[in-house]
């Protein structure tokens, strides 16, 4: 791919790293991430609303400092609201949607590209499975979740132990620790007592320095 070639070999904090040095620029970052997604969104459709201009204006206007300044992310499709931007929550029947009135994400610190798609605390971090099953193939589930229970039913029952924590509020991180057969990520999810955010950024550290998942790619990354 053109543009910034060792985009994906940082994470957010490396990538703001290199813009806080002059390294990069807000602008090379974004254009490495638009190049991404028109390489590989035809596939997965996972960016549903390409924000490409609204992240070049943020940038032309000043981002605000940060520890994220200048690099560039996606906001899902459900309850974030952007200034201008219409909401689907991944359903035809929000399609209409009148814009958010609201003013866009101007306390985050990087550059808005699109929206992405939304069809998807103890004492100690616990731990369980990301799902019951290996990654779905591509097309196992309706483009609209307003396609009724039956497809609810599959959702739930390929990923049944994510969403207790949406409504406890808990904090929870999931890190691709597995790999299915076909080469597809497995991934394990961790969970803390509320408010304790900092212990899973410390115990999924330890656990990406001794099981590094960088450079394990399924074919549609490479």
């Amino acid at each position: 791919m053109s543009g910034f070639a060792d985009f994906e070999r940082h994470d957010a904090l490396g990538l703001a790293d290199l813009v806080r040095r002059g390294k990069v620029t807000p602008a090379d970052l974004l254009d490495a991430a638009i190049d991404r997604v028109e390489a590989r969104n035809p596939l997965v459709n996972a960016v549903v609303i390409k924000l490409y201009d609204y992240g070049r204006r943020a940038i032309a206007d000043g981002l605000p400092d940060g520890p994220l300044r200048g690099v560039p992310f996606l906001v899902k499709d459900l309850t974030a609201s952007i200034a201008g931007v219409p909401m689907t929550r991944g359903s035809r029947f929000f399609a209409g949607s009148p814009p958010a009135a609201a003013r866009g994400p101007t306390k985050s610190r990087g550059s808005p590209g699109g929206r992405r798609s939304s069809a998807r605390r103890s004492a100690a971090p616990t731990t369980s499975a990301r799902s019951r099953r290996p990654t779905a193939s591509a097309g196992r589930w309706p483009r609209s979740t307003s396609a009724g229970t039956c497809c609810w039913r599959r959702v739930f029952a390929f990923s049944p132990f994510t969403v207790w924590f949406n409504l406890t509020g808990q904090p929870a991180i999931v890190l691709p620790l597995g790999r299915s057969g076909t080469g597809l990520p497995v991934a394990v999810q961790l969970v803390a007592r509320a408010g304790d955010e900092g212990t899973l950024f410390r115990l999924a550290s330890r656990l990406e320095t001794a099981r590094p998942w960088l450079d394990r790619r399924p074919a549609l990354a490479a």
